[in-house]
């Protein structure tokens, strides 16, 4: 096999947009689809090498953009229903699934979003088992570090994304 063998792309705009329906439709899986789009974005800029920067790959990527904001703002509320139930039903450990499964802002627009669907006597369920959640960490954490303003969750049963996640939602929460 040659090492400099190489291929040439043709992409064109019904073809692009014709392919992006089909990612679009392909599969139930809104993440999936959304990696898709994010992958085809990040090869087309890696790759466009002399067309970089021309109208025909500003056009090419505001179709791709098109099709990878949708699947954001569905993933935004599907993670919200979620992020929803696991708050209602105080589950740390759903919490700290969808925060790892997206960036903090990500997650910070996930909760907004959450916060927002919530009725107020769900929040006000919400607010006081997340604080109290959090200060029982911490102290535990404190308490099995021995050290003052030092804490070790891995001697106690608290998942340090759980504790992240959590403080995330208290510091919204609490206005900070």
């Amino acid at each position: 096999m040659a090492k400099d063998t190489e291929i040439n792309l043709k992409i064109t705009s019904d073809g692009l947009e014709r392919f992006c329906e089909e990612i679009a439709v392909g599969s139930a899986n809104t993440q999936r689809k959304h990696a898709a789009f994010m992958a085809l974005e990040a090869f087309i800029t890696r790759h466009a090498g002399a067309d970089a920067h021309t109208q025909a790959y500003n056009h090419i990527l505001e179709i791709i953009e098109r099709f990878s904001t949708s699947t954001r703002s569905s993933l935004l509320t599907e993670n919200s229903v979620i992020l929803k139930s696991a708050l209602c039903k105080q589950k740390p450990t759903e919490i700290a699934r969808i925060f790892v499964s997206v960036s903090r802002n990500g997650f910070n627009q996930i909760l907004t979003q959450t916060i927002n669907i919530l009725m107020q006597e769900q929040l006000d369920d919400i607010r006081p088992w997340v604080a109290d959640w959090c200060v029982s960490a911490k102290e535990k954490g404190q308490k099995a570090s021995g050290y003052p303003d030092a804490m070790d969750f891995r001697k106690t049963d608290i998942d340090l994304l759980e504790y992240t996640a959590m403080s995330e939602i208290n510091k919204l929460l609490q206005g900070e």
